[in-house]
């Protein structure tokens, strides 16, 4: 193994296969075999090598309590931007890396000024090389993988900034190879695209990127703030936690757009092949198994989003006067909301319960899904049937208890947890007597304890 400057020679090669492991988006972005023979001969560029060793033998990032996360992700950034006039696709990976590990640190500026570059470089660069053998028609297939790395980032953005969709349409992108083509640098027999034939083999990142695209475009239209006709993720999230009166007839999405929303993604789910039960998680081998739970999370959340914005209760909206949505439209929207957010929790609960050692896997945008799934369930932590009260405490409590997990490698979940609470003083704001009742987050501390 060459030496890689700032790292032990005994920790590469422990650190660089945790990061093939662990990483959601690590073979999406470089071929692992082809990567180590480039390591081992020295051609790999030092800011791609001090990118991605950041997690320690035991997944936990406490690499970071003795600087060497901070300082290695520093010096990185700065051996890229001085490389940016060299323009090779390289850069575009440490880009992306860097954008990922300064979000999990919660230094979002850093994050999309990495982010901002990773586009730029591949903008500049170009998408579609000409292919006229089977190594040219791989090298093709990694760049798309590492356009499609970047629109993972695009999707679960806090900005819209639209940046794929500056690049190119991406329904007009191939999705990336089925695993098994792409380690074998063998073409497949067709392309899969964003809308699913049945007909064709469809890899797990190629199913991912279809969920995500889904959810881009159901997000966008869930609720509108102001007259702006898209609204970030921060304040779709802010937006569930806050109350404030509902928006007019022309700044909501209609009910033929939700439906429409609602029918795309049961469509694409029934010819989905990642559907998680409880019976089938356990036939999934871990180095898989983040990116199916991630196909799952992003499908129920979507319903989760575009759904609770009918129901007051769950988006904490007060109704205006025009609202013209009837009372039936909300009770099947809040049913459909419930069920989801169920399905969310179960999720959680599942992991906790049987497949903690693979959390450390889990990308962010987790996050998200976790906490659409724990605020439908927080009205119900009052139910007055306690049955009802006994199974919303349960889920809310495994939901928690994997955000607060997650917290020890990302972020975006301490928020989310944080924003939870904040919701919860919400209903027990509005509950007769609740004053002497305690936080969620406090009731989860002490049984634990």
């Amino acid at each position: 193994m060459a030496s890689v400057p700032g790292i032990p020679g005994s920790f590469v090669q422990i650190l660089k296969d945790i990061y093939f492991e662990t990483m959601f988006n690590a073979h999406l972005v470089l071929h692992q075999k082809r990567f180590e023979a480039a390591l081992a001969a020295g051609r790999v560029p030092d800011h791609l090598v001090l990118s991605i060793f950041y997690h320690d033998s035991n997944g936990r990032a406490t690499l970071k309590e003795d600087g060497f996360m901070i300082d290695w992700a520093t010096r990185a950034g700065k051996l890229v931007f001085a490389a940016a006039e060299e323009l090779q696709e390289y850069n575009m990976v440490t880009h992306s890396i860097l954008t990922i590990f300064w979000a999990s640190q919660g230094q979002w500026r850093r994050a999309v000024l990495h982010k901002l570059a990773a586009f730029a470089q591949i903008h500049v660069i170009g998408l579609h090389p000409k292919c006229s053998s089977q190594e040219q028609q791989w090298q093709a297939e990694l760049r798309r993988r590492r356009f499609w790395a970047c629109y993972c980032m695009d999707c679960h953005s806090s900005l819209d900034l639209h940046l794929t969709h500056s690049l190119s349409d991406p329904s007009s992108v191939p999705l990336p190879w089925p695993e098994s083509n792409f380690n074998a640098e063998k073409m497949p027999s067709s392309n899969v695209m964003l809308h699913y034939d049945p007909s064709q083999p469809c890899g797990i990142y190629a199913a991912a990127m279809q969920a995500l695209n889904l959810w881009y475009f159901s997000s966008e239209d869930v609720i509108v703030i102001n007259g702006l006709t898209t609204v970030s993720l921060n304040a779709r999230v802010t937006s569930l936690s806050a109350v404030r009166p509902c928006p007019s007839n022309t700044d909501r999405m209609t009910n033929a757009t939700l439906y429409e929303i609602d029918g795309q993604l049961s469509r694409w789910w029934t010819v989905n092949p990642y559907n998680l039960t409880r019976n089938s998680i356990a036939a999934w081998p871990d180095h898989e198994l983040s990116k199916v739970l991630m196909i799952n999370f992003v499908y129920h959340q979507s319903f989760v989003a575009i759904h609770a914005t009918r129901v007051p209760l769950f988006c904490g909206i007060r109704l205006g006067s025009d609202d013209v949505t009837s009372s039936s439209a909300r009770l099947v929207s809040a049913q459909v909301a419930l069920n989801h957010a169920t399905s969310i929790c179960d999720l959680a609960w599942l992991i906790m319960s049987s497949k903690k050692k693979m959390i450390r896997s889990l990308p962010n945008m987790v996050a998200y899904a976790l906490y659409c799934g724990c605020i439908i369930q927080l009205p119900f932590l009052h139910c007055t049937d306690a049955g009802v009260q006994a199974d919303a405490h349960a889920r809310v409590e495994a939901t928690l208890g994997l955000l607060e997990e997650l917290g020890a490698f990302w972020r975006g979940p301490t928020i989310m947890s944080e924003l939870i609470e904040d919701t919860e003083e919400v209903h027990l704001y509005r509950q007769a007597g609740a004053s002497g009742k305690r936080r969620v987050h406090k009731q989860r501390t002490e049984t634990s304890l």
